[in-house]
């Protein structure tokens, strides 16, 4: 079994349950001529959206799930982990480069079935648009504060400063239950209901039509 084939599981286990046709990588081509790169999934949808899907699954460990768990007290570097997203995101955008001129959305999926030490939440998908910092602006004469708002750093992260345009939205794969015990993790032999965490790409030269991931279960991150 290859590192990946849990998560391409889960994400046939998505797309079955919504409905939607694909084509998996190896059959892309009988549908779409093939370029320098094959995207994971070629997705059809019943209202007939046509979007790619590449999927990324986390499996390195992080500091997090290296710590003696005798010690009461560490520090870490938030941005350590969100890196690990970036990067992920990152490769997968490269990934699909080469069809950004069939006009079609890009979604990229990320999967963390291992439960390393990344979340998936909605802070780390935001962390893909640079890094939360507080801007102030302050009066020169009397060095007041005359107003404070949140900005996205352009620090080099995937999707910030208008990057990658061609990616329409990040989703996480996220099974609405797990059957870990005490003597065995969760191998996902048996098919259970799948959702999302989705953030659209505001920048997006093609977006995903909001409506193809309308599950009552799916979170929508602003």
């Amino acid at each position: 079994m290859s590192t990946d084939e849990i998560s391409n599981r889960r994400c046939t286990w998505l797309l079955k349950q919504r409905g939607f046709r694909y084509w998996r990588e190896r059959d892309i081509g009988q549908v779409l001529p093939l370029l320098a790169t094959n995207p994971d999934f070629l997705v059809e949808t019943p209202a007939l959206v046509r979007f790619f899907l590449e999927l990324k699954s986390l499996e390195q460990d992080t500091l997090l799930d290296r710590i003696d768990p005798t010690v009461r007290t560490f520090s870490i570097d938030p941005m350590s982990l969100q890196k690990r997203a970036n990067r992920l995101v990152r490769d997968a955008a490269n990934q699909l480069l080469p069809y950004a001129g069939n006009g079609l959305p890009m979604v990229i999926a990320l999967d963390n079935y291992r439960q390393k030490g990344i979340s998936l939440d909605e802070h780390t998908l935001g962390g893909l648009f640079g890094e939360l910092q507080v801007q102030i602006r302050m009066d020169p004469i009397t060095g007041r504060s005359i107003d404070e708002c949140w900005v996205r750093a352009d620090d080099g992260s995937p999707l910030a400063d208008g990057r990658n345009r061609h990616v329409s939205a990040v989703a996480a794969l996220i099974p609405v239950e797990r059957f870990d015990t005490f003597e065995k993790e969760d191998d996902f032999s048996v098919e259970r209901k799948m959702k999302v965490r989705i953030l659209y790409n505001p920048d997006a030269a093609v977006p995903v039509p909001r409506y193809v991931f309308n599950d009552p279960e799916d979170e929508h991150v602003n």
